[in-house]
């Protein structure tokens, strides 16, 4: 069983394991300053790099007489990167207001300052001095810095190797993304019938269409919003003649045709139609 972490919970863990059957579960890093999560995240250790470029490290903790956790730590460089450039501008943000409150006097920098410490955003990088002075925490910037790119995954399952955890959490996200999809980009909703037989119908096409969808994707290598972008270059001129109408394909560019390539599909003719000309009375 994969789930996220807001199923996670020591009863869900021991009645997944009472059936007899193993779990892999998204942990929660920020948990304080206790827990197996925290103690896990601290253990020293050398990160595998897989071949989708994520880095992982295997964790397990013994806790006595207890079994044993296991813990597998994975970090995504470029997500990391991702996360410290946000907070990089979030910081110069703090900055820019604390610079602001030494210019406010009275009551003006009293409301100003309690808006600060109190947003949701912004106020997590400022401590407050027992002078009452709002300074830039720069120790919960260095905390949040040891999150960049992580998140951690425990297992129940002791012979499942760490590169399999990692992979099967994964298809997690692609089964909730399925979904997504299903709704949002298939538009399974609304079902415009009341007959069993056409509702199966209806929910069997758009399942064949969000497979043909992952199949593109699969090999092509691009998500299905950038196929649709490079596809819809492709057009078609009609050009009216006295024998008829001449449909004709336009350019098609390299994007494009190595589109069809890898789908190994057909490209277009050049032209579609071409009317015979009538013979002359």
């Amino acid at each position: 069983m994969v789930q996220d972490a807001g199923f996670n919970s020591e009863e869900n863990k021991r009645l997944l394991q009472t059936a007899g059957g193993h779990y892999i579960i998204g942990e929660k890093l920020r948990q304080g300053r206790k827990g197996d999560p925290v103690e896990a995240l601290s253990k020293p250790g050398r990160y595998t790099t897989l071949e989708n470029g994520l880095e992982i490290k295997e964790v397990i903790l013994e806790k006595g007489s207890e079994a044993r956790r296991r813990y597998v730590l994975v970090r995504n460089p470029d997500e990391a990167r991702r996360d410290a450039l946000k907070r990089a501008d979030i910081v110069k943000e703090v900055e820019r207001r604390l610079e602001e409150l030494k210019q406010l006097d009275g009551q003006p920098h009293k409301k100003a300052a309690c808006a600060l410490r109190a947003h949701s955003v912004y106020g997590r990088y400022v401590r407050q001095t027992k002078t009452g002075k709002l300074m830039l925490d720069k120790a919960k910037i260095r905390s949040e810095a040891q999150y960049d790119g992580k998140y951690l995954l425990s297992t129940s399952d002791l012979g499942l190797s760490a590169e399999d955890v990692v992979l099967g959490y994964k298809q997690l996200s692609e089964i909730e993304r399925v979904f997504r999809d299903m709704k949002h980009l298939i538009d399974i909703r609304p079902v415009r019938h009341r007959l069993p037989d056409r509702i199966k119908a209806h929910v069997l096409l758009c399942w064949l269409g969000m497979l043909l969808i992952r199949v593109a994707e699969q090999e092509t290598g691009q998500t299905w919003f950038q196929m649709k972008k490079t596809l819809a270059t492709l057009q078609v001129g009609m050009f009216r003649t006295l024998d008829g109408d001449i449909c004709q394909t336009g350019q098609i560019r390299k994007e494009t045709a190595a589109i069809f390539d890898a789908l190994k599909v057909k490209m277009p003719a050049k032209y579609l139609n071409f009317p015979k000309p009538l013979p002359e009375n």
